[in-house]
Parts: structure tokens; sequence; C-alpha cells
């Protein structure tokens, strides 16, 4: 038995012997509605609350004065109750205990864990259990652990069903669940290092009672367990057994200090220039691989170019040229079907002379000028195709490697590098390779 163990035995004996003593001066009890009673409907859970209020006055009419249930149930209000609030809301309405039963459900059994507080210390002075396979096994077995939980106040006599967890007298023993709470914690940043452990605060039913590694004994019951470190809260919700070791460890994620903060914010920035460098390097490399290249390119792109502008601009001059000289040729012909007309229609000889010596002559230029404007025609047309293809087909300026594209990116392999080998295109029977 501890140091706990003994100062509640000693607080409720001190509550025992002032009760009985003082006849006159009843200790005053608010007893709570049952908390988590999910498992009963409102008549159980209503019904369920009278037996309780009966078997606590039972044989303790003149150690107890009940708190009326409706101060009760003002006092606590909506809220989920525990040991701590239990006895806030019991000091409302001027109260010296609290009783407080809640309600579970394990493996298909009702349980009832019945709580016996004290207003002035908010200590739970003592515990009592009880079992049901049905709501009425379950009444049955909470009316006896209710008087068994009070009994002391009045006469301990025969033990009734219920399982009772209080302080016991000289010579009696109680049997406590062990249990052993520990935590441990990884460092994200250095995995390297693996579990280490740490220290947090250890709570049981929302009441600090110490800090990792924790080792204890308590009664059997429903309990919440909360372990909080580093801003983090572990939580494990348990049933103990009678006389059946608990043993479990908390993980938590261990922050960096300030000092490794600094350190890896060091170490990133140091990482950040060496890639800007690395990246910044590779560029460099690439882009002057990319302006040998791109001389090559533009010293064929020119002469292509040069040429192929002169043919477009030539083209179409030569193109009117062809022109002019076919509207010339049928100018000419206009005139030889005159001459022609009066050189058949002309009885003089010399009328005839002439108008035959001005038909050969404009026969004679409409070929000359037929001619010429059918080349100048399709050379000009030739031209113009061909200054086109070549303007087309001239090499294009390579695109330049940015430097904000390589710094960008996460490392210098995420960039294309510049390629080796560039084809150009092929016209005009030229097979023109950069």
């Amino acid at each position: 038995m501890n140091a706990t163990h003994i100062v509640g035995i000693l607080v409720f004996s001190a509550m025992i012997f002032h009760a009985v003593g003082a006849a006159a001066d009843p200790s005053k009890l608010a007893i709570f509605p049952p908390v988590n009673a999910k498992e009963l409907n409102k008549a159980e859970a209503d019904a369920l609350h009278a037996t309780i209020c009966e078997s606590a006055m039972d044989g303790n009419e003149g150690s107890l004065a009940l708190i009326p249930r409706e101060k009760t149930s003002r006092a606590a209000g909506k809220k989920r109750l525990d040991a701590t609030t239990a006895a806030k809301a019991a000091k409302r309405v001027d109260a010296d205990m609290a009783l407080l039963v809640k309600i579970s459900e394990v493996g298909g059994t009702l349980r009832a864990t019945i709580e016996v507080i004290s207003v002035e210390s908010e200590t739970v002075l003592g515990l009592t259990s009880a079992r049901g396979e049905d709501f009425a096994t379950l009444e049955d077995d909470v009316a006896a652990a209710v008087s068994k939980a009070l009994e002391p106040l009045v006469d301990r006599a025969s033990a009734p069903s219920g399982e009772s967890l209080l302080p016991p007298e000289v010579g009696e023993e109680i049997v406590f669940s062990d249990i052993a709470i520990d935590a441990i914690g990884t460092r994200k940043h250095r995995p390297e290092e693996g579990t280490v452990p740490v220290e947090a605060e250890v709570y049981i039913n929302g009441r600090r009672v110490g800090k990792t590694p924790f080792e204890d004994g308590l009664p059997p019951g429903e309990y919440l367990f909360e372990m909080k470190a580093f801003g983090q809260i572990a939580r494990k919700s348990t049933v103990l057994d009678r006389d059946t070791p608990t043993e479990f460890t908390a993980s938590f994620d261990i922050p960096m200090t300030s000092q490794e903060k600094a350190a890896a914010e060091e170490e990133r920035r140091e990482r950040e220039r060496a890639r800007r460098a690395e990246a910044k390097a590779f560029w460099q490399e690439n882009h002057d691989a990319w302006q040998e290249k791109n001389d090559a390119v533009m010293a064929k792109r020119k002469p292509m170019l040069g040429a192929g502008i002169t043919m477009i601009v030539l083209g179409p001059c030569l193109l009117i040229t062809g022109i002019a000289f076919e509207v010339a040729a049928a100018r000419e012909d206009d005139i030889y079907r005159e001459n022609k007309t009066q050189w058949l229609n002309s009885v003089d000889p010399d009328d005839i002379a002439d108008a035959k010596s001005d038909m050969d002559a404009a026969a004679n230029a409409r070929t000359t000028n037929n001619a010429v404007g059918i080349v100048t025609l399709v050379v000009g047309g030739a031209s113009l195709i061909t200054g086109i293809i070549l303007a087309a087909k001239a090499p294009k300026k390579l695109e330049e490697p940015k430097l904000e594209s390589y710094l960008s990116r996460n490392s210098a392999a995420d960039v294309k590098v510049f390629p080796v080998a560039l084809k150009g295109g092929v016209g005009l029977g030229m097979d023109v390779r950069f």
C-alpha cells in the first residue's frame, strides 16, 4: 500500500468518525444522475437514480442528509461529470460529499462504477463497482454496492454483492490492479536515433497524478488515461480488473529545439546556395553550347534567308514584266488582224504591198512579245515560289536557355540538356544539317 492509499484512508476515516460522532450534524450528500447512461433508456436511468438515492439513505437517516435531486441536476447542468467536476457541482449546493455513478458496457455486460467523492479535497474517497446481465440485475447489484460504499458512515456489517473498493479496515485486504505507464518519442528530423524515453504528464480521469515513468495501483473500474508532452495528447480508455497488471506506452513526436531549428535552417540555406550554384554552372555550360550551335545556325540562315527574300521580291517584278509583254503581244495581234483585212480588201498594188509589210512586222512583234512574256512569267513564278521555300526552310534561331528556369528547378538534372546535334530542313534539293 503506497502513500496515496494511506492518505486516502486517513481522510476517509476522519470523515467517518466525524459523521458518526456528530449525529446532530449529518453529512450532506449530493447524488448525481448516472453518467454515460446511453445503454439505458430514460425510464431505466430515472429508476436507477431513485434506487441509488433509496439505497444511500437506507439505514443512514441520522448520518446523511440528501440534497434534493432538483438542486443537484441544476448544479450538474449538461456537463459530463468526473470526480473533479462532480465535487465542484456538489460544492455549489453546499454538500459535503458527492456520489457519482458511471454506466458502461463491457463484453455485453452492464457495469456501474460508484465513486464517493470528497467535496473539500476533490478526491475520490472510495470506489465500488456493480455488474448485471440486464437492467434488473444491474439495479439490484447497484443498490447493494451503494450501501456498501456508504456503509462505513454508520455500521460496516455484512458485505453485499457489490465489489467494495473503499479503503479497508485494519486487517482487511483490498486488491488493486498494478499499472505502469511510460512514454517514448521519436525525432522525425533525426530518424537514425530511433525512439528515446521522454517525460510526459499523466492524467487519470482528468486529474494529474504524476509524470512518466508512472507506476501505481488502482481499484478495478473504468479509467481514462491521458499522457501530455510537447503539446500533444495520447489517450487510452480501459477497464481494470482485479489483480491484472496493465502496461502501455505512449508515443510522441519530439519537436526540434530552437538551436536545431536554426541549424536546420542554415543547412537548408546552404543546400539552396549549393543547388543554385550548381544550376548556374550547368546553365552556363549549356548556354555556351547553345551559343556555339546557334552561331552555326545563324551562319546558314542569313544567306538562305537573303536569297529567299531576293527571289520573293524579284518574282512579282518578273510576273509584272511578263504580263506587260503579253499585253504588248495582244496589241500586235490586233495590228496584224487589221493589216490582214486591209491586205485582203485592197486592189491597188502599192496598198497591198504596204499592208503585207505591216502585217509581217506585227506578226513578228507578236511572236517575240509572246515568247518573252511566257518566259518572264514562268521565271517570275518560279522565283516567287523558290523565295518562299527558301525563307520557310531557312534555319530558325535556337531557343536560348533561360537562367531562371534552371534556378527554379529542384536540381540541375531536372533541366533538359541542350541537344548535341540539331537537324535542319531539306528543300530545293539541299540536305541541310546543323
